[in-house]
């Protein structure tokens, strides 16, 4: 009886003891920090002190004492200057650090969840630029980059345009849209054709039409006709185009096998020769890309907008570069910018060809990578474009860092461009910020005719 009775015991206090464990860690699963940069600008000067505050709250909104919390606080994701362990309460904590450089700053603070510490969308992550405008490139311009390029723009148009055209349906009415693909030479590692979604208005006369180039933020999927048929309403003629000439409007599981399959890791193909980078190959397929639209006899020969995100904001930028003929290069959150920052303590942006985080040794193979990269990357092409730039950033972007972006920014060559900031805004590219850029595009427009 005794014994029964024990056994009972140590049963339900395991239990309780259990059901309270999982009452923590489901609380802690319920909590999220919130926080800002006391500086609603979040732009400071060097060696001036830069404040941020973060609260750990839970459903209601309520503060949340006794939580432990991490932070981190880096040069942009570069190097730690600080971090440490603290038990919230019910007062927001402060952060402050220093920059004696222009740069970002970037805090991670994090509640620990399942026994660690690990960034959660629950989490907070902010940024604050230091003299972002004086950030400087990590290095010349090649030599012979221009040559490089040139060569292979004339690789691409020796290659006869023979687009195939097939007619697909649209819900948009007055707009034509057609399901392009163009045979187009590329690099060892990317030969695939031109592919994308044409719309244009029906009944466009001859040299009416300002054009719009649509490439493609990082991922495997189809080209979106949507967006094409969304411009040629208003009156371009567009042309939206997945990244790796893929066919068009097949099943999501389509995407996923090639995702999975032959284009796993795609960025890393043939990263340490500029011959054989799948950049060159992808950057080959813009080339044709603006070759096509150029083409078309409904443009107007006037307006050239090439609008991206992420690894279409870094096409955007190549396009610009590549082309004097793109008046508007419109670039939210662009990749593929920097690639040798490491070189210079500097932050690089996504996909991060030599290394993801900052190496311990630069071996000859990082060297290679970081030299090839350069005929690649987005922030040497800036320094190419003579037309008009916009480009949006976000201070707590840990995919394409603020540091890579104002590099490519600040090597734009003339006055004649923006950038957004959003110090709160991490990799993205939010509905409203893409109706901002549109009024700046049909202001561009406005302007152009």
């Amino acid at each position: 009886m005794f014994n029964r009775f024990t056994k009972n015991a140590a049963a339900f206090m395991l239990a309780t003891f259990v059901m309270l464990n999982l009452c923590v860690i489901a609380q802690a699963a319920a909590y999220r920090v919130e926080g800002k940069c006391v500086r609603e600008s979040a732009i400071y000067k060097q060696n001036e002190t830069i404040k941020f505050i973060a609260s750990v709250i839970d459903e209601e909104g309520k503060p949340v004492t006794d939580q432990e919390v991490k932070f981190i606080i880096t040069k942009d994701g570069y190097s730690v200057i600080e971090q440490g362990v603290y038990k919230s309460t019910t007062k927001p904590k402060a952060f402050t650090a220093k920059l004696n450089e222009p740069g970002f700053v970037r805090i991670e603070v994090m509640v620990k969840r399942n026994d660690k510490f690990k960034m959660t969308r629950s989490d907070l992550r902010l940024g604050a630029g230091v003299e972002p405008l004086s950030i400087p490139a990590s290095h010349d311009l090649p030599k012979d980059f221009k040559a490089f390029w040139q060569e292979k723009t004339k690789t691409v148009h020796a290659v006869p345009m023979k687009p195939e055209f097939t007619d697909v349906k649209t819900q948009v009415s007055g707009v034509k849209v057609v399901d392009l693909k163009i045979a187009t030479p590329g690099s060892k590692t990317s030969t695939a054709p031109l592919t994308g979604y044409y719309a244009k208005p029906e009944n466009a006369k001859a040299g009416s039409c300002p054009a719009i180039l649509l490439p493609h933020s990082a991922g495997v999927r189809s080209s979106y006709l949507h967006l094409a048929a969304a411009y040629a309403e208003k009156g371009f003629i567009a042309l939206d185009f997945n990244a790796h000439g893929l066919p068009n409007g097949k099943p999501s599981s389509f995407y996923q096998e090639q995702s999975k399959g032959p284009l796993n890791s795609y960025p890393g193909m043939g990263k340490t020769d500029r011959e054989d980078s799948y950049f060159t190959g992808m950057y080959m397929r813009l080339i044709r890309a603006l070759q096509f639209i150029k083409a078309q006899p409904e443009w107007n020969g006037k307006i050239l907008v090439v609008r991206g995100s992420s690894q279409g904001g870094g096409q955007a930028l190549v396009a610009g570069g590549l082309d004097p003929d793109v008046t508007l290069v419109a670039a939210s959150v662009p990749a593929m910018c920097d690639h040798a920052g490491y070189n210079f303590e500097k932050m690089v942006g996504w996909p991060r060809l030599a290394s993801w985080t900052a190496p311990a040794a630069k071996n000859e193979r990082y060297k290679k990578i970081v030299k090839a990269g350069q005929y690649v990357d987005a922030a040497n092409f800036s320094k190419l474009i003579e037309g008009q730039v916009l480009i949006s950033v976000g201070f707590a972007d840990h995919v394409c860092c603020p540091t890579s972006v104002y590099t490519a920014f600040n090597n734009i060559p003339h006055q004649n461009k923006q950038i957004i900031n959003r110090p709160a805004m991490g990799h993205s590219f939010p509905q409203d910020l893409q109706t901002e850029f549109d009024k700046i595009i049909d202001q561009h427009v406005k302007a152009k005719r």
